[in-house]
Formats: structure tokens, C-alpha cells, sequence
């Protein structure tokens, strides 16, 4: 079933929000984007941990996550080999027979022409695959080391075959298949995600709402509808996915303009005139973070840079990156090389850093990337640094957010806020959204009507970075006074750049001087 991007009224960020992620997005313009932190989320735990996968709650709580700027998605995808598709649902869907008013059954002969699951594996561990990789950032390491997959799994028989599936109605009327503890659409797979990626790409594709996506797929196989609680059975031979069937393939033909790929990347790399440098018109990717050769034949290249978002959204018009996660030893045959032209692999946009636990975390001692007398970027590697919430923890979640945030590590959460899906209840999500900003102070930029009647509206025009104990580093607005001297970030406003105009860090302290209509620092002689 086609899902379309439709989040509830009231989900998109107000003003004030809006401009605070607008303003982030666009000081972020040139870093590379495995540098640049944002809050991530699994779609297992937000909205389908009530055991529903139902096709317009599923569309609702996807949309409404995209809305409050989730930017990371973990998705979970079970390989069914009786419909020979990704499903979102754990369990493999019979094929059936009979409707809704007089009841649904197994399809016996339409089963039998399959190779039907009758038995399952009693093995559930699960590991990362182990893939080709092209060379990560945050692994550039001599001693490092791609994990492997156990398949060593033994099967044994299952129940027999029921003579019914029950059935419960859906949220707009449609039937739903009661396995085990879990209701499922017959119609909700991966190409309803891949749908409703391509209708929100569609409706953010101008400069103000345009945003970068990243994919991380969990790959499982479906477990039997005999046994719903059973363990899957290995998937191989012909059970094994086709070409045009795999993850990779599928991504590819939905979003073919979308995608950024690792073949991409490796071509972008390879010659920096040809690709992020080739535009002397916009603003180009900060070469400060990565290293940067030149060969032979005076070509620019780089082992292991990333471009800047900029440069990504605007010149390259890519707005989706997809990665491996966890994969279970059931689908280790899975033809993981094919789709590695289109899917980075395990690791590659995600690294773990040691000693840091979210759960445990009030301020961060050891493991933060900021060190406020470091000046040279190459001295710590935060590339594609994130941390995990897996369980509740009784320090604050907004506190602890900000903490990983101001040390250069995105939040992703994994557990159900509250105790309930992200359709039903949109408050606790939003908060964790909104404390994964990287650069406004909490509560800031404060608004003029809320501040007192005695200041006028002009003098809230400035934003400072405040590295004063109470900020950290983090923008405020100040209150302007005529006379007050800062260094000022400044536009060029005959270059257009990226979402707005040039910004450059002035090298004199200016005075700030009244002009109406207009606001503007004056640099002495």
C-alpha cells in the first residue's frame, strides 16, 4: 500500500521552532555531514510497540517523526518468504482465503504450491553483516575490524498448521491478521516507507524545508504464522530474496534522484574539482575535517571526507542516506554485495563511543569530543558519533540530550516514551526532538512578546555565542545596546550561497550603531 507524508495538525514546529531548526540547518551548511549531530529514532519502539501494524498509524507516526525533525530512522524489515516481501510486520503473512464478514482462513492450495515454513530455528542472536566497506571516517584505523556472521542455526518442528487466522479491524475499517501478539495489515511493506519517504522528499524540496534523511535498516526473517513466537527459520537458496527484491534494488527504483550511494561517494572522493569543489558559486564543503591529497596528476581527492549538507542538498539534490544495522544469522546468505552499491554497510554512518552510556549520563567527564581549548579539528574524531537510549534512566532526558549534543554526539532513541506510540501521544517526541538543537541555549531565541514591554523589538536582532558557564558555548539572543562591541558573522549579499547568503567571521571588533530601518555593526578604523 502507497503511504503518503500527512503528519497530524499541529506537529510542524511553530515559528519560533521553525527558526531555530532553520537557523542550525543553515550554520551547518559546509560542515560535513558525518559531523554535524541529529536526533535519531527506531520506528519499532515509536510506533508499532503496541504489537499494530496498521497502514494510516503507521503513515501518521512516520510522518508526524519526520515533522518534529527526526532526521535518523531504524527500521526494522522481515523478509517473508511465502509473499516474497519486506514486511514491517514479524511475522510472515499466510495466503488466505474467505473475506472479513465470513471469516479468513489458510489458502491450503495456494500453500501448498509454496515452500510453506514448518519448522524454525532455535538460534536468535544477531549480528552486523559483514560487508565490503569503502573506508569510514570514524574507523580510519589500521587495527580495525569488520564483524562476521554466525549461521549456525538447527531447526525443529513447529505446530501444525491452524484451520483460521483471526482478525481484527484496522483503523480505517481494513483487516488485520491476528498472529500471535501481533495485528498486521496485509498490505504494509517496505515500499509503503519507500512511498512515504518519496511524498515528504516531495514536499520539503524547497530551500526553507528542505532536509537530509538517513536510513538504517535491521534485516530479519519473518517468523512462521504457524508459530508466531518461534524463531525464524534460515532463509536460503531460492527462499533468498531476488535481485529486483533486495533492499538495495528496491531504494534505488523509488528514489532513484534521492539516494545518496556509497558508489557516489567513492566517485565524489576521488576527485574533489569534479564534486564538491565544482561549484565556485556555492558554498563548499569545509575541508578542515577530513584529509585532503593530491596525486600525480594534481587531482584533489580525500580517503575518507564527507561533503558538507550544503553541497549535498542544493548542488547534488540527494536528500536520503541508507545504511545497515543489525542483520540476524537467518539471512546471512542474503546477497549483501549486489545491494553495497546502493547501501553503505554496518558501521559505516554509525559509531558507538567508548565509555559513554545515555543512561547514565548527568554531565560527561569522559568521552566528550568538545574540548573548549581545542582548536584543531583534527584532534578528535566525533565522526558519526551516537549514543543509544535503550531503557529509562531517572536523570533528565532534556538535560542528558543537551549534554550528548554540546559533545558532539547524536541522541537516537530506542524505547517508547511514556508508554505510548508516537500517533497516540506526540509531546514526549517532540521534547526529545527539541533537545537535540546543537546550537540555540535552551529556551532561546527568546521571543519579543514574551520579554519585558520596556525593551523594544529591534534590540532582540542579535544572536551572540555565549561561552560563559550558563551557555556553554550556546546562542542567545543579546539585547542590544548602541555602542557594544562583538565580532560579528556577517553576510555578503551580492553571493548567494546556500539557504541564505555568505556568511563570513569578521576579523576586527565592530561597534554596533543604529541606522533605521536597519541594524548594522560598523568596523572602526
Amino acid at each position: 500500500m502507497s503511504l503518503i507524508y500527512k503528519p497530524d495538525v499541529g506537529t510542524l514546529p511553530d515559528e519560533q521552532w521553525e527558526t531555530v531548526y532553520l537557523s542550525s540547518r543553515d550554520a551547518s551548511a559546509e560542515v560535513p555531514i558525518n559531523f554535524i549531530t541529529h536526533p535519531g529514532v527506531h520506528l519499532t519502539q515509536a510506533c508499532f510497540a503496541n504489537g499494530i501494524y496498521d497502514d494510516v498509524p503507521a503513515q501518521t507516526c512516520i510522518s508526524n517523526l519526520l515533522a518534529l525533525q527526526f532526521r535518523r530512522f531504524i527500521l526494522d524489515l522481515y523478509w517473508d518468504t511465502i509473499n516474497r516481501q519486506f514486511t514491517l510486520c514479524p511475522v510472515e503473512l499466510p495466503p488466505l482465503a474467505g473475506n472479513a464478514s465470513i471469516g479468513v482462513s489458510v489458502d491450503v492450495s495456494a500453500l501448498s504450491s509454496l515452500t510453506a515454513t514448518t519448522a524454525s530455528s532455535t538460534s536468535t542472536t544477531s549480528t552486523s553483516a559483514n560487508i565490503p566497506a569503502l573506508m569510514a571516517r570514524q574507523t580510519l584505523s589500521a587495527n580495525s575490524t569488520t564483524p562476521t556472521i554466525s549461521t549456525n542455526v538447527t531447526a525443529s518442528s513447529t505446530s501444525t498448521m491452524p484451520a483460521s487466522i483471526p482478525t481484527t479491524t484496522g483503523a480505517l475499517g481494513g483487516v488485520l491478521l491476528e498472529l500471535g501478539g501481533y495485528q498486521c495489515s496485509l498490505d504494509l511493506n517496505f515500499g509503503s516507507v519507500l512511498s512515504l519517504l518519496d511524498s515528504f522528499f516531495s514536499n520539503t524540496s524547497d530551500t526553507l524545508s528542505v532536509r537530509l534523511a538517513y536510513l538504517d535498516i535491521n534485516l530479519h526473517a519473518a517468523a512462521p504464522f504457524v508459530a508466531p513466537g518461534d524463531p525464524a527459520l534460515n532463509v536460503t537458496g531460492q527462499k533468498l530474496p531476488g535481485l529486483d527484491e533486495m533492499v538495495g534494488s528496491q531504494l534505488s527504483s523509488a528514489l532513484p534522484r534521492a539516494l545518496f550511494t556509497p558508489a557516489q561517494l567513492q566517485d565524489d572522493r576521488s576527485d574533489l574539482g569534479r564534486s564538491w569543489y565544482r561549484n565556485s558559486a556555492s558554498r563548499s564543503t569545509d575541508t578542515s575535517y577530513f584529509s585532503e591529497e593530491r596525486d600525480a596528476s594534481n587531482t584533489n581527492h580525500t580517503p575518507d571526507g564527507w561533503p558538507g549538507e550544503a553541497w549535498l542538498l542544493l548542488t547534488d539534490s540527494r536528500r536520503l542516506l541508507a545504511s545497515w544495522g543489525r542483520v540476524d544469522p537467518q539471512m546471512g546468505e542474503y546477497n549483501f554485495q549486489d545491494d553495497s552499491i546502493n547501501i553503505f554497510p554496518a558501521g559505516y554512518l554509525h559509531s558507538n563511543p567508548n565509555n559513554v552510556s545515555a543512561n547514565s549520563i548527568e554531565s560527561i567527564e569522559n568521552g566528550c569530543f568538545y574540548h573548549s581549548g581545542d582548536f584543531d579539528l583534527s584532534q578528535d574524531n566525533s565522526s558519526w558519533a551516537s549514543v543509544t537510549f535503550n531503557e529509562t534512566t531517572s536523570i533528565s532526558l532534556s538535560d542528558t540530550i543537551g549534554n550528548l549534543t554540546a559533545c558532539g554526539m547524536s541522541s537516537i532513541l530506542n524505547l517508547t516514551l511514556s508508554g505510548t506510540v508516537t500517533q497516540d501521544n506526540l509531546a514526549p517526541y517532540r521534547s526529545f526532538a527539541e533537545a537535540a538543537i546543537f546550537g540555540w541555549a535552551r529556551g532561546e531565541p527568546k521571543n519579543f512578546s514574551s520579554t519585558s514591554s520596556s525593551e523594544a523589538e529591534d534590540d532582540h536582532r542579535c544572536a551572540v555565542i555565549d561561552s560563559t558557564s550558563g551557555f556553554q558555548g550556546h546562542w542567545r539572543v543579546e539585547i542590544v545596546r548602541v555602542g557594544i562591541e562583538l565580532l560579528v558573522v556577517y553576510q555578503d549579499n551580492l553571493t548567494i550561497g546556500f539557504f541564505r547568503h555568505q556568511q563570513y567571521l569578521s576579523q576586527q571588533r565592530p561597534t554596533y550603531v543604529q541606522q533605521e530601518p536597519h541594524f548594522n555593526y560598523r568596523v572602526r578604523d
